[in-house]
This record gives C-alpha cells, structure tokens and sequence, in this order.
C-alpha cells in the first residue's frame, strides 16, 4: 500500500456534522468513552494534508474486519444475556462495528469507497472474470444516519433524542438546500414536519408499550408448564425392568456438615389408590421474598438463626423455562439467592417457582422442624385393598403394643432381613401388587418400600406420608460436591413423631450398589462433558457486573491490531510436527485383589461402604455395630495385605498372593453362612 501525501478537496459532509452525529450516540447510548475519540479521529482529516492510498483489496480487509467485530459483538451478548433483548444492545454498539471502514474511507485518497471492494455479491462477480466499471460511494451521511438509529435504540426516556434528531437533521438539510427557495418558507415546512414527526413519535410509543404488555401476556401463557404437581404416579404392579438414565440432573454442595445419603424431597402426598399417590388439598400459597426477590423464608423455625443446629447447603439445577419444582431436605425454612419472580408453597413441603433463569444455584438452610402441615385423618387412611396384607403384618409384628421408636425399628429390622432391592420385576400378574410384595413377593423397588412403610405406620397409629424426590450420594472428586444423577431418583415415606415430620427410608443400601453397577463405561466423558456445561452454565447466568462489558469490549482491541498489520505484512506460519511418542500403558497393581469378593459380600449383607470411606473406617463402622457373626480379627490382616498388594511398588510374593487368595474365599465361604 502506497502513502502520498496530496490536498484535500472533498467535503461529503458539512463540517462536523458526522462528528457531531457520533457524539449524539454516545449521548444518548452513554458509550461516552468511545463516542469522543471515534468523533476526533473521523474530523481530523479535514485539517491534515495527507492521505493513505488504500487498495481494494485493503478494503476487503476492512470490511472482512467489520463483519468480523459484528459477530463477535453479537456472539458476546449473546452468551453474556442470553435473551432476545440483546438484539438492542447489538443495534446500540452498530456504530463501533463500522468504525474502522469510515475510519479508512476519511483518510484514503478518494474519500469515497468503491462498493465492489465491500458487497459481497460484487466480489463474488468478480472472481468470475466479470468487468466491472468503478462504484464508488461515500459513507458519510449513512453512517450518520446509522449513529441516529442506533441512539434511538438507547433506554433514554426522555426530549433530549428528539431534540438532537432534529437538530442534526436541520444541519444537513439546510447545507443542502437550494439558494433560490425561502428561508422563511423552509423553516416553516421544517416546524411543522417536527411537530408531525414528534406527534407520530409519541403515539408509535404508546402503541408499542401496549403491544409490549399484550405480547408478554400471550407468550406467558403460551409457555406455561402442563405438568400436575398433585399426583406421583408410581411404577408399583409394572412388570418388567425399570431403567434409568445416568445423566447428571442437579448438584449438591454441602457448606455444612450433613448426614449422606442426603434426601432432597421434591414434594409429598398423603393418599393411596390403585398404585397412585394423591395430595389432596395441595393448594399452593404464594412464599414472600425477605430480600428483593432472591431470599425467601419458607417458614418460622423455632431457634433463632445463628444457632449452630442448622445446616446449610448449595444446590445447582437447571429451570425448564425459567420454572420447576425445588429440592429441599426434610426441614428446609431458607432459600438465598435464588432470583425468580414467583415461589409458591403448599401444605405438604412442595415448593414451585416461576419466571427465574434457565440455571440457579440456591443455598439452602435447614434444621429439625418442618413446615409441613401437622397431620389429618387422610394421613392416618388405610386404601380397602391393601388392608388385609397390612393388617397381617402389623399383627405379625406387634406394632400396635410398640412405641413410635420401636415401631420404626422393627419395621425397618423387617424389611432388611425379609425383602431384597431389585429394579427387574419378572413375577406374575396382580391387581394388588403392594399387597403381593408384603406376602409373596418381597422384591421391588424404591416405590415399593415407601408405599409399605406409609401403610405400615398408618396401621400402627403413627401418621406417615408419601416422598418423592432425590437421594444425594455420590461425590465428585472432579467436581468437589455431591452430584446427582436421574438414576438416585427415590422414594420414602414421612413420619409425624414428636411433634415433626421425620424420614423413614427403609429401602435396602444395597439400592444404591446397584445402581452404580448400571453406570455406562462411557460415564466418564459424559460427566466431564455435563461439567464443562456446568461451568459454562454458572459463568453464562452470573450476576454481570456494571463495567463487565466495558472491559471485554478492549478483547476486540489486539484483533484489531493484527488485522490491522496485515495491510503491510504478509506471513506464512509453517507447523512442524515432531514424530509421535507411542503412549506408555499405565498398570495399576492390585486392581486383581480377591479382597474385592469380601467387599462385594459385604455389600449383600447390607453393610455399604459410603463414598469416599477408608476400608479401615468402614470395617471399624461395621464392628460398632456388634456384629458377632463376622471374624473382625481375620479381616483387618486380610485388609493389611490387600493395602500391601495394591499400593506397594514391588507387590507380593506369589507364594504369599496364593496364600491371601485362599484366606479370603475361607473368609467369604464361612461368613456368608452366618
């Protein structure tokens, strides 16, 4: 590109006028900071005796950098608001866009620019061997006229817009006016064409806030969720296999000490029929914020606030269009930062809200006491088909000479010795399937033990209800919090004792082995694909702060820079490739251990080793438990030689291996005939 110096003798604009033009958008948008340089840089041309002979292919750049600025700009506001608002923003920044083209046609030698070198279609013609004559045009009163566009697209409610709007026009019109007409004659068409356009303007505004307000009401109902909050269809009496997806529904971030697995209840009911639970009266009740709309008390507790009683945790979840259900633990009186418009509560713990975020993350605190509705006569009901099957049991365990704490311990001591856990149902027909599973049966899932549990206490005089929701229980070293996944969907039953409503969760641990065992092998690249959406999730609806943008529109800057040098200069990067170094196989001693069989049985018997549990710790836990049937002495020496075997670099003798591979299936074939 060659740089003469040479006169200047065009002047497509009245003096100032563009620069004033930039300067009402910056006014009116508050993009003062960039408004006055661009304003300075375009009118100093009219004072500087040199210009830059650019080329069309130098205006190809150009242009090519324009449209390059645009999208970014349009991509950034995108995933910064993520709403269909941002389409104004964009209109409001337009200016900066097309900055660096105005900024190359003032200070080129023409100062117009040939339209083939920008469109698109000429380029394309071109290419072809199309000859083309010269189109050459000035930018000058467009982009003025864009500056006013984009201002008008500012939130400024006031006189001022239409004031500038007139006055600019008034400038160009009268430098362009023919000498022979009026003056007086002009004025007076002008005046009466801004009165007219400020008329027009003022009910065109009107008009538009009432179709604003109509549009908004009709898109509100239009998205409105059909699902039913006030009943839970369960899956007792199917026959078959139950499976669940292993994808990654909500995240749990304990900021206290809290007891895992975490029951977090979605919502509650308290009448039974034909493998259904009812709520009946679940009207909900609107929940008043205590803080701007993001804090919400969803009751009185009893203790005061800074007592040590009360647990905290975070939770992070996606809102289907802005709604959905809250996952609380059992006691849960305090949500903090959840910005919705809407939170609703009904008498039996279920908590909804509206017109929040597309994700939330929401702390929660929680104690002892519930705001759960005290018990009624729905809560001590008994459905006509299962009550014979739970009469027998209840006779059958004296439940009824029993106190409420050993009520539940005999039911819960019933269960683990006498069902087992099981998401494949291959048994016959039954038109009473949770009569069949206390008699016959006693297989089943999650649905079947909260069902009996309810029916259970209720026959014993203890008023129970029906939970659903989910069961907080693995822990992501990736992640550092609890997530969970759709499989820990669960079930259990409410017990009202002492005044509150308690969990009773009788469904085997063994629930939890299983479901774990049905884990894709593909798990671990759909959970770090799950938390890269995460985190672009957290960071996409963050709180922005108010210079945020500010400070990412200067990204463009250095973009802008190297483009710019590629009007001068020209490179060739060359990428070499070393040749490849064939991966070494990483071996894990000790994966082999038979120790694995003795965990396994362990399982079986019930005894689940928690996420994250030393294997010393969990056999200690289990001993506590004065278990006299398990030769504790034996199985820390095997515990002793497996550490040995898996952590040790030179690992064990053959001789000692075949020894320790024999004591351990002693150890399984004598234990597991206790």
């Amino acid at each position: 590109m060659n740089k003469n110096l040479i006169n200047s003798e065009i002047t497509p604009t009245p003096p100032f006028l563009l620069g004033a033009a930039v300067i009402f958008w910056g006014w009116q948008t508050g993009l003062w900071f960039f408004a006055v340089p661009m304003a300075v840089i375009l009118e100093v041309p009219r004072f500087l005796k040199f210009r830059w002979d650019f080329q069309p292919l130098d205006f190809n750049r150009i242009s090519d950098l324009c449209t390059l600025l645009f999208l970014g700009m349009l991509a950034w506001l995108f995933i910064s608001r993520r709403t269909v608002f941002v389409i104004f923003q964009l209109i409001e920044w337009l200016p900066m866009s097309f900055f660096p083209l105005m900024f190359c046609q003032n200070y080129s030698v023409s100062e117009k620019i040939d339209i083939r070198a920008i469109s698109m279609f000429f380029r394309k013609h071109q290419k072809k061997g199309y000859d083309l004559s010269p189109l050459t045009f000035n930018l000058d009163y467009p982009y003025a006229a864009l500056c006013i566009l984009s201002a008008s697209f500012a939130n400024v409610r006031n006189s001022g817009f239409y004031l500038g709007l007139v006055f600019l026009s008034a400038w160009a019109v009268i430098t362009a006016k023919p000498k022979r007409n009026s003056p007086f004659l002009f004025i007076i068409l002008f005046s009466a064409a801004s009165f007219a356009g400020y008329a027009g303007h003022t009910g065109i505004k009107h008009l538009q806030n009432i179709l604003e307000i109509r549009g908004m009401e009709w898109f509100y109902d239009l998205t409105q969720s059909n699902s039913d909050p006030y009943q839970s269809i369960t899956a007792i009496g199917r026959i078959g296999e139950i499976k669940l997806s292993n994808k990654i529904i909500f995240r749990v971030k304990p900021e206290t000490a809290v007891e895992i697995p975490l029951l977090l209840r979605e919502a509650s009911y308290n009448k039974y029929n034909l493998s259904r639970w009812f709520a009946r009266y679940p009207e909900f009740e609107p929940v008043n914020s205590i803080k701007d709309g993001t804090d919400w008390e969803l009751f009185k507790p009893s203790e005061p606030l800074n007592s040590q009683v009360y647990k905290k945790i975070v939770v992070s979840e996606y809102l289907n269009k802005g709604q959905g259900m809250l996952k609380l633990p059992n006691g849960a009186f305090k949500v903090q930062n959840l910005p919705v418009f809407n939170m609703e509560k009904n008498q039996f713990g279920a908590v909804r809200v509206k017109e929040g975020p597309g994700f939330v993350n929401y702390g929660i605190t929680f104690g002892a006491d519930t705001g759960d509705s005290p018990p009624g006569e729905d809560d001590l009901s008994m459905p006509d088909r299962e009550a014979a099957a739970v009469s027998e049991i209840v006779q059958a365990l004296k439940l009824k000479d029993k106190t409420p704490k050993q009520v539940l311990k005999t039911v819960n001591s019933f269960f683990i010795r006498n069902f087992q856990y099981s998401l494949k149902l291959d048994h016959e027909y039954t038109p009473v399937p949770l009569a069949d599973f206390l008699i016959n049966t006693r297989t089943g899932h999650c649905e079947y033990f909260a069902s009996a549990t309810v029916l259970l206490l209720r026959a014993s005089g203890i008023p129970a209800r029906y939970a659903v929701g989910y069961s907080a229980q693995e822990y992501s070293g990736l992640e550092d919090q609890l997530i969970v996944r759709d499989s820990h969907a669960h079930a259990w039953a409410l017990a009202y004792i002492n005044g509150t409503w308690q969990n009773v969760d009788n469904t085997p641990s063994s629930w939890q082995t299983q479901e774990a065992e049905q884990v894709s092998s593909w798990y671990l690249l759909t959970d770090l694909w799950s938390w890269i959406h995460y985190k672009f999730s957290q960071w996409q609806w963050r709180k922005p702060s108010e210079k945020e943008s500010f400070y990412l529109i200067w990204v463009l800057i250095p973009l802008v820079l190297v483009l710019s040098r590629r009007l001068y200069f020209k490179k060739r990067i060359v990428s070499v490739r070393e040749p490849e170094k064939k991966a070494v196989p990483l071996v894990r001693m000790g994966r082999d251990s038979h120790f694995y069989g003795i965990e396994k049985s362990l399982n079986s018997m019930g005894y689940i080793r928690y996420p994250g549990e030393t294997l010393y710790n969990w056999i200690k836990r289990i001993e506590n438990m004065k278990n006299s049937e398990i030769n504790f002495l034996q199985l820390y020496d095997i515990v002793k030689i497996h550490y040995q075997y898996r952590f040790d670099p030179g690992g064990i003798k053959p001789g000692i291996k075949k020894d320790f591979n024999d004591q351990i299936n002693k150890w399984i074939e004598e234990n597991s005939k206790n």
